[in-house]
């Protein structure tokens, strides 16, 4: 005899618990996150179409000698699945939504992230970048001084959906044509360029039985996605200390960053926005804007 559960055991987010919601209530979470308006409806199952387009390219490239044969097997995937969408709630936030999560493995394109990834990968190094909160706080701690009496908390919301990730291959691109050794052998920034935009053009995912296309950003669980976010986030953080005041530094440049700064007020030299262009979410603080001019010169996006 078989008994229906209708309840979903989850882990959260962050923090080592367990999430129990019906089945109702994890659907209508992930529906409230699709309808956020990153994501359109297809009208049906793209992964054969998707396999044979990336197989006339990936061919195209192979015949036109742009791709070795070795990178041309390298980057498919034979007899893919459909990529899934699944989420974590979300419990340090109210009403708990969820982080939406695709599973790649053994998907068209998973192979040609996994490749393209590894190439950006020398692009994403971040200077800023913390690696772990022990590492935040030796850092602190070699840095304290008097005139930084302020510590900021500057958080990233939405990171992947909402990342500019074309801005990030431009980006890319432009670092391949100021210095060529960084490009893999037999590669050129156009070609790496191609495949990049081929595969946030391809971007869909399955859930409940439906399909959707991403229509903007990209999606967790592609390690494309991860490197290009860091590249953009890298960006933004150059330009932002590069314009801001001077006794201003940021620390850590990740999912959640933080900065110390002294206080000062608001004067005719504090920066002004720049005309850059959209940068990867819109920045939160959990502090007196007064001591954060840094704000002012990141070009968040409110759309």
């Amino acid at each position: 005899m078989k008994i229906k559960c209708n309840f979903r055991f989850l882990p959260a987010d962050k923090g080592n618990a367990t999430v129990i919601l019906t089945n109702e209530q994890y659907i209508n979470k992930v529906n409230t996150h699709l309808a956020s308006g990153a994501y359109s409806r297809l009208a049906k199952n793209p992964t054969d179409s998707l396999t044979r387009k990336l197989y006339i390219l990936l061919k195209a490239f192979r015949d036109n000698g742009k791709i070795t044969p070795a990178q041309f097997k390298e980057m498919r995937n034979l007899h893919p699945r459909y990529p899934q969408l699944y989420g974590k709630p979300k419990i340090h936030k109210p009403d708990a939504p969820i982080r939406p999560i695709v599973s790649f493995y053994n998907t068209p394109l998973q192979a040609l992230h996994r490749v393209l990834a590894h190439y950006l990968k020398p692009l994403a190094q971040n200077p800023l970048r913390l690696k772990n909160s022990s590492a935040f706080k030796l850092h602190l701690n070699s840095s304290a001084h008097p005139d930084y009496p302020y510590y900021a908390s500057l958080d990233i919301k939405a990171l992947y959906t909402s990342c500019d990730m074309r801005a990030a291959t431009a980006t890319a691109i432009l670092h391949y044509k100021r210095d060529p050794s960084l490009l893999p052998v037999n590669l050129t920034s156009e070609t790496i360029g191609s495949l990049i935009n081929f595969c946030l053009d391809n971007s869909y995912f399955e859930f409940n039985g439906d399909f959707y296309s991403q229509d903007t950003g990209g999606t967790m669980g592609s390690p494309l996605i991860v490197e290009l976010a860091e590249i953009r986030t890298a960006e933004t953080e150059q330009h932002a200390i590069s314009t801001s005041l001077p006794l201003l530094h940021l620390l850590a440049p990740t999912d959640t960053s933080s900065t110390t700064g002294s206080d000062p007020s608001p004067t005719d030299n504090t920066p002004t926005p720049s005309s850059h262009t959209s940068t990867p979410s819109t920045l939160t603080c959990s502090t007196p804007s007064s001591i954060l001019p840094l704000l002012a010169t990141f070009p968040t996006s409110t759309s």
